[in-house]
């Protein structure tokens, strides 16, 4: 997240009113890492507190909001066969594409630059889970407009410790986001759950 506002105190210094979706600060992921990567085990999710600096989330939404234009005007150009193909190539799966858009990143100066400001923040919470050797599996923008209908509530990955590699999942929110504006939504402790987890796939 990209508030510059912060818990009074985080996981690291054992706040007994600790609550699942109280965020955190970079300094409780450094400071306190083993208690932050507890946290994460046992409600399969984490809010952290400036992962991306103001200045890089500016740069990096200025980057999408023009790439994405992009994608639209060609799209918009294609024939339809065409379309298909640009579509593969660019965009992910999502419900309800005229309003939401999953726009796939390739490693340009500015993307990068970001990851490695992620990386570089998280990286207690990225060793302490799934190495920092791991690959890197997607990389992509959600970008819902005005108008686009709520989703149903899924999982993005399945169990993150299950007979595959861990699989970590980090969401950054590249402006302040309003209820009214469809914020990603959490559910606490039902990571653990095998039954729910095939249920919502």
């Amino acid at each position: 997240q990209t508030s510059n506002a912060g818990p009074a105190s985080g996981p690291c210094e054992k706040n007994d009113a600790w609550d699942a979706l109280d965020p955190m600060t970079l300094s409780d992921v450094e400071l306190g890492c083993d208690a932050c990567i507890r946290h994460l085990e046992q409600h399969g999710c984490a809010l952290v507190h400036n992962a991306l600096s103001p200045d890089t989330c500016q740069k990096l939404k200025a980057f999408v909001d023009e790439k994405l234009s992009r994608v639209q005007r060609s799209l918009e150009e294609a024939s339809e066969e065409e379309r298909s193909n640009l579509e593969r190539e660019w965009l992910g799966s999502v419900r309800d594409r005229q309003h939401r858009w999953d726009l796939k990143l390739s490693l340009s100066p500015c993307v990068w630059d970001a990851l490695q400001e992620v990386v570089q923040n998280l990286h207690p919470f990225l060793e302490g889970t799934v190495e920092l050797e791991a690959p890197l599996v997607e990389l992509a923008c959600l970008i819902s407009d005005p108008g686009a209908p709520r989703q149903n509530v899924h999982v993005d990955t399945g169990g993150w410790k299950t007979a595959c590699a861990p699989l970590l999942t980090v969401f950054v929110s590249l402006q302040e986001t309003a209820e009214d504006m469809g914020p990603t939504m959490l559910f606490p402790g039902t990571h653990d759950d095998p039954y729910l987890q095939q249920w919502l796939s």
